[in-house]
């Protein structure tokens, strides 16, 4: 006899709420409709001014595994803490408030996690356009097996990084954690790109991660969602977000993962300076790029020297934008510091 759904663990699926009364119900619908039953489905109302809080109340009182809790609004990563803080489940499952889920997705991936023995198992998001998108099973479906060190590597890849996909493993959704890796973990308040400041961490103290290529997560892509903003003040934080990511590596020994990061973070600034320009907003925030980016070399060159001897290693990591766009960075105005970093190798003194 198989498995009975509610004496497998317990699953907070836990959604930050915020303005999508146009989205909510199909979001919610597809968490409640799920074929694994013990649930722990926690929304947290952040102050909605339109009727997204009201949706949740009527949900609550639909279903007993649903737990409502409104606050003022205090922006997505205090949303996130309250949501932590007050989920009873074992696992934990991200859900944004404007996606929504294939009916066995959490069926699919504990039943990934278990034969495994994972810590994380995470299956490919799907952009969508529309609120009824159906799943379409993948033929092959592809496995991966990775340790933390594996998955880490694979987050600075070139094919993750700058592309539609780096959400495979930056992004809270889409994923099946245990609750032990997020002790003492903390989204940073106040700050977008929350979930870049904090999921490699949990990545780090996994010992197994399990990746499927199957699309079972629907990513709704909602006009004025944060992901699809034109550049703005905001987009900034992104620079702390990888700022934390390498203060955590220089913190934990972890060299490999520490240069990746700084190269990344070192090509952003060209990808800011051409994303204002693109938006229409360059002579408001390219001086604040530069600026920023004269800061954080001089602290770069005070901090770390350089090794030429590591500088073939620097091959196998063939970053589109440093490569691609080279002389363009050097015609711009960044100079050719950017360049220069890059060519060689980062050792600690």
């Amino acid at each position: 006899m198989s498995e009975s759904s509610y004496d497998k663990p317990l699953i907070s699926v836990l959604v930050p709420v915020y303005n999508v009364e146009e989205c909510l119900e199909t979001c919610i619908n597809s968490i409640v409709r799920q074929t694994y039953k013990n649930l722990d489905i926690v929304l947290i109302d952040d102050g909605s001014t339109d009727k997204s809080g009201k949706i949740c109340n009527q949900f609550a009182t639909q279903d007993r595994r649903i737990q409502v809790y409104h606050q003022n609004n205090q922006g997505l990563a205090a949303a996130r803490n309250r949501a932590m803080s007050v989920a009873k489940g074992e696992l934990l499952f991200w859900v944004d408030s404007d996606d929504y889920l294939y009916k066995g997705i959490l069926d699919y991936l504990y039943t990934l996690m278990n034969d495994y023995s994972a810590d994380i198992v995470m299956c490919t998001p799907k952009r969508v356009n529309s609120l009824d998108e159906d799943y379409q099973e993948k033929d092959p479906c592809d496995i991966k097996m990775l340790d933390n060190i594996q998955a880490l590597t694979l987050l600075y890849s070139p094919e993750y990084t700058f592309c539609e996909e780096y959400g495979r493993f930056i992004a809270t959704f889409a994923k099946l954690l245990k609750k032990t890796l997020f002790y003492d973990v903390k989204f940073p308040v106040g700050k977008c790109y929350e979930d870049g400041a904090v999921m490699f961490i949990p990545l780090h103290r996994a010992k197994k991660i399990i990746y499927s290529s199957e699309e079972m997560y629907f990513y709704y892509q909602r006009p004025g969602s944060i992901s699809r903003k034109k550049f703005d003040r905001s987009k900034l934080d992104r620079f702390e977000a990888f700022e934390s990511q390498m203060n955590y590596y220089k913190e934990h020994n972890l060299n490999d993962q520490f240069y990746m990061a700084m190269c990344t973070y070192l090509n952003m600034f060209r990808e800011f300076d051409y994303a204002a320009k693109r938006d229409g907003v360059g002579k408001e925030y390219c001086p604040i790029i530069k600026k920023k980016f004269r800061k954080i070399w001089r602290k770069i060159k005070k901090q770390y020297k350089f090794n030429l001897d590591f500088q073939y290693k620097l091959e196998e990591y063939n970053h589109p934008l440093l490569y691609g766009i080279r002389d363009k960075i050097r015609r711009e105005g960044l100079g050719t510091a950017i360049i220069n970093v890059l060519k060689k190798r980062v050792t600690w003194n």
